[in-house]
């Protein structure tokens, strides 16, 4: 290979790194997925095939510059003066590490701006840094890679709040709700609810309505699905009274506050009542917190704490779920002036 040669490969070499660069800079800028589809050196990038083939023509050339320097040398001069030409080589040689330090410098070969694309499956991508800290060691910011991870605990997620509710619970539920609303569908007409037994004990209160109880039920603190022992009415423009639910009660002792168990499992929130007065006013029965001496002053009956109590809107879907404690699709009117 001839001095003229090899010279002219090494500059068309440079020539052809600087214009492939050039090239690969004006693809990224008009397509940035670029970045996550390509490897360190993807050959389909013409700015890359351009710039690995002016690498390669460096590195010929510059070779060729080097061993036909030292051959000449070493004919004219011995081995010893071969040897000493070697020094004039390093302008060569220098121009080849400088070749491959310019590459890394400007990101075609992996380093910081490009770097975010090309990370090993496992690692963090760097975010491209600013002109300022290339090559420093100013504080830089780790972003999301490039590439497909593998789901990691903790992971980032978002989600509402978890039940541990079964499958057989949901089951149990859905059996106990039915036989509930087909047992008490008669009951849609208050008159054959009284015929049974049931009593009115409360006003119609927004959101609850009015509690219709059954003594002995209430009494026997079992759970019966197809007897419960209150039944919740709305009142209706007309004075009528409107079936919306139905409820259960089972016996609590005082001071502890563990729910009772139940076929709901934990789809079900039960709940009690403290300090209230239960008597007749304006002629009707009405339900009050009171203490126990401004509720004997009523004329009302006191109860410090009931048993456990749950809802379950079975008649009137409730919008804050079937078994929530108030019913914002119930009205009530306040106050009725007798029990119809």
């Amino acid at each position: 290979m001839s001095r003229r040669f090899s010279v002219g490969l090494v500059a068309g070499g440079a020539t052809a790194q600087v214009l492939g660069l050039a090239l690969d800079a004006w693809l990224h800028a008009r397509n940035a997925d670029l970045a996550v589809r390509e490897g360190v050196l993807t050959l389909h990038n013409p700015g890359h095939a351009l710039f690995a083939a002016g690498l390669l023509a460096v590195v010929l050339g510059a070779g060729a510059l080097l061993a036909d320097s030292t051959t000449a040398h070493a004919g004219r001069h011995g081995v010893r003066g071969g040897l000493l030409s070697v020094r004039p080589g390093r302008t060569l040689h220098g121009l080849l590490v400088g070749s491959l330090g310019f590459a890394m410098r400007s990101g075609a070969l992996g380093t910081p701006q490009h770097e975010a694309a090309h990370q090993l499956s496992g690692q963090s991508a760097q975010a491209a840094p600013t002109p300022a800290a290339v090559g420093s060691s100013a504080p830089h910011a780790h972003g999301p890679t490039a590439q497909f991870q593998p789901a990691l605990d903790p992971s980032r997620h978002s989600h509402g709040e978890e039940i541990p509710v079964s499958w057989e619970q949901i089951r149990a539920t859905d059996a106990v709700l039915r036989a509930a609303q087909a047992a008490t569908e008669k009951y849609r007409d208050v008159n054959r609810a009284r015929a049974d037994g049931y009593i009115q004990v409360t006003q119609p209160i927004p959101g609850l309505g009015a509690h219709f109880v059954h003594p002995v039920l209430l009494a026997a603190g079992t759970f019966d699905p197809a007897r419960p022992p209150v039944l919740l009415y709305d009142s209706t423009t007309d004075g009528g009274w409107e079936l919306v639910g139905v409820s259960w009660s089972l016996p609590k002792r005082p001071g502890d506050d563990t729910p009772p168990d139940s076929p709901f499992g934990p789809l079900a929130v039960w709940h009690y009542h403290t300090d209230l007065c239960f008597a007749v006013r304006a002629g009707a029965p009405a339900v009050g917190v009171a203490s126990p001496a401004g509720c004997r002053a009523a004329g009302g009956l006191y109860v410090r704490e009931t048993g456990w109590m749950v809802h379950a809107w079975i008649f009137r879907p409730s919008p804050e779920g079937v078994f929530s404690h108030r019913n914002s699709a119930v009205r009530g009117w306040g106050t009725r002036g007798e029990d119809r």
